[in-house]
């Protein structure tokens, strides 16, 4: 009987050790990172690549949790000096941009600025209390994989259009689903392609072959968004991990194995002119993206035996140093031989600058979509940047207020092209938020590259560098910031450098007031975003009912939305247009007042208001829009109406 009941005592214990050990063997840091990067660029993507508020909300909302939760039930790592320096340097821009509201020309403007900007320091905030110094790299395979399953739905729409085919006007037959805008697609392809190849390198074998395979994706992906500045970026990017990388032999070789069938296929997408012209027939293109779609299912299994292949002779046969150099020294030898005979047809070494100013500044980019890869055209960038360069001349130190470029374009454009963003991160930083708001979104965005150079050496870090370093290139020429499923898969992998570079001695938990400040302050992101997740939710839903034809229920939303986000003017204008439709023109006049007052250089403000008023004051209204937006064609369609000339 003794014995029995030490043998019933004894079984739980057995039960509860095998359990304990089982949980202990359980990578749970490199789960976790994987899941919060595959996560993030997924759902981020998925909405649009994040471009509208509501999803800004719903990131720092949840992500503010997380980092809450971790801190206070299982205490986060020491951060190292560049992660507290980049920890304060977030904080002090989103409160800088914040601050700004006091002397923007639109508060509206400027606070959605906060919630994106604050959606952004939650990534931040996140990857540092969830990361370890040993899980860097599962961020990476994160945002890969997360890239990939992106690409994937992309390019079915593509090669499989009569199932996923989703042809926008706008986008002239790029790619550019599910993100919504094809160069944002395209750079998050080329991010996905250098983490492909830097993995199909370094990484285990199981990973490395799929990180290879998928390449069968993301390059054809890429090429199909016919995106030039993505290219550029990618190139750099690849750059920069050769650079960097004390491999870099073995890396270039890696990359000669797994380029060869992503050559072949985009070599092949290039010659069909029914997945490349927008004129093609349905029937045409389901053929060929039949086709293509067979011919890379081919390729990935040639391209999985062909790593495979690589990894079994790189471990077996030790290449001297001299045959390294040998095949450097002919790799330079190619690399300039090709930019000599470039620089020869251009005209000379004289002519590249005026040339390339020339194509950049005066010419559109060719129709053709495989003409456009070519061209040096910046379709229109030229004018967006000067236009914000005029405005950051007027207010060099402060700027005219986060999220306002857009006025200033409107006022001075010549030309009818309509954008928000000056497709320049760093010249609309300037423009819009001066030259502290410039010192410290670059404070934050350059802190990886100190850890960068001291841990070069460790596996994968190269490749993160050469990510980011692709991403800041593209951002320099697109807005890209706009777009939170590429920001925040470039802010993850330099989040992997700093982790990677952190001390050994890092991972023992310390520093518990920093993480006391930083809970608290991730607790007040956390209440201004569920603020911004009703008040942008009823906007949203003020904004369909609109489109349905239901004023009643928009007005209601869109009122909503107004007590939740007391500066919103956009939820006062369509509460206004709402009661305008349900013929009460004196609650409409009162309403579209309100917004005015809030937005005063909103041009659509001025136009509804107008319509709501009659007589000189319809026309004083008309006149205040004009002024804010001369080359409108809603205003000169009706200038009749408004009072702004005579009928007849």
């Amino acid at each position: 009987m003794g014995q029995g009941g030490q043998t019933r005592d004894a079984t739980p214990d057995a039960a509860t050790g095998v359990v304990s050990r089982v949980y202990a063997s359980v990578p749970w840091a490199e789960i976790a990172a994987v899941v919060l990067a595959f996560s993030l660029v997924t759902a981020l993507a998925a909405n649009g690549g994040g471009y509208w508020p509501l999803a800004w909300s719903w990131t720092a909302f949840l992500l503010s949790w997380v980092s809450i939760v971790v801190i206070l039930v299982h205490a986060p790592v020491s951060l190292s000096r560049a992660e507290q320096a980049l920890l304060v340097a977030s904080f002090a821009l989103v409160g800088w941009i914040a601050l700004a509201a006091i002397w923007s020309e639109s508060v509206p403007r400027t606070m959605l600025e906060v919630q994106r900007v604050a959606a952004y320091v939650a990534v931040i905030v996140a990857c540092m209390v969830v990361v370890r110094a040993r899980s860097y790299g599962s961020l990476l395979v994160g945002v890969w994989a997360g890239v990939v399953v992106v690409s994937t739905y992309a390019l079915a729409t593509r090669l499989v259009p009569d199932r996923y085919g989703q042809f926008d006007p706008i986008a002239g037959y790029r790619l550019s689903a599910p993100v919504g805008y094809w160069n944002a697609l395209g750079i998050l392809a080329a991010l996905g392609i250098i983490l492909a190849l830097g993995l199909a390198a370094r990484a285990r074998l199981v990973t490395a072959a799929l990180a290879a395979a998928s390449l069968l994706v993301l390059v054809p992906t890429l090429y199909f968004t016919f995106s030039r500045g993505s290219w550029i970026a990618l190139g750099l990017g690849l750059a920069t991990v050769v650079a960097l990388d004390p491999r870099r032999f073995q890396l270039l070789l890696a990359g000669a194995v797994v380029a060869v069938c992503p050559a072949v296929a985009v070599g092949t997408a290039y010659g069909s002119a029914a997945l490349t012209q927008p004129s093609a027939s349905l029937a045409s293109a389901v053929r060929d993206g039949h086709r293509l779609a067979l011919l890379l299912t081919v390729l990935a299994f040639v391209q999985v035996a062909a790593l495979y292949e690589f990894r079994a002779l790189d471990r077996r046969i030790d290449v001297p140093t001299s045959v390294r150099k040998a095949v450097a020294a002919a790799a330079a030898v190619v690399v300039v031989s090709v930019l000599a005979v470039g620089v020869v047809r251009i005209g000379g070494p004289g002519e590249i600058v005026p040339r390339v100013r020339e194509a950049f500044v005066a010419s559109s980019p060719p129709s053709g979509l495989n003409e456009r890869l070519f061209s040096f055209s910046g379709s229109g960038r030229a004018d967006l940047w000067s236009v914000a360069w005029r405005r950051f001349e007027r207010s060099p130190v402060a700027g005219g207020g986060p999220g306002t470029y857009e006025i200033s374009w409107m006022r001075e454009r010549t030309s009818s092209l309509k954008v928000r963003d000056a497709h320049n991160l760093y010249v609309e930083t300037m423009a819009e938020s001066g030259l502290v708001g410039m010192a410290l979104l670059g404070t934050v965005l350059a802190l990886p590259f100190p850890a960068l150079l001291r841990a070069r050496r460790r596996r994968l870090v190269p490749v993160a560098g050469g990510t980011y370093v692709a991403f800041l290139v593209h951002a320099g020429v697109d807005w890209d910031w706009e777009i939170p499923a590429v920001t925040a898969a470039a802010l993850v992998c330099g989040m992997a450098i700093l982790a990677a570079s952190r001390p050994t001695v890092a991972d023992r938990p310390v520093q518990p007031a920093l993480w006391g400040v930083t809970a608290a302050a991730m607790l007040v992101v956390a209440v201004f975003s569920f603020a911004g997740i009703v008040g942008n939710g009823a906007l949203a839903d003020a904004e369909d009912a609109a489109r349905a034809s239901a004023p009643a229920r928009a007005e209601h939303h869109a009122l909503r939305a107004e007590k939740w986000q007391p500066w919103s003017a956009e939820a006062l204008r369509v509460a206004g247009e709402a009661q305008l439709a349900l013929g009460r023109r004196a609650d409409a006049h009162l309403t579209l007042s309100n917004a005015v007052a809030r937005d005063p250089l909103n041009w659509e403000l001025w136009f509804d208001l107008a319509v709501a008023r009659d007589g000189r004051a319809r026309a004083r209204a008309a006149r205040r829009a004009e002024r804010l937006n001369p080359l409108s064609p809603q205003i000169a369609e009706a200038r009749v109406e408004l009072g702004l000339e005579p009928a007849g």
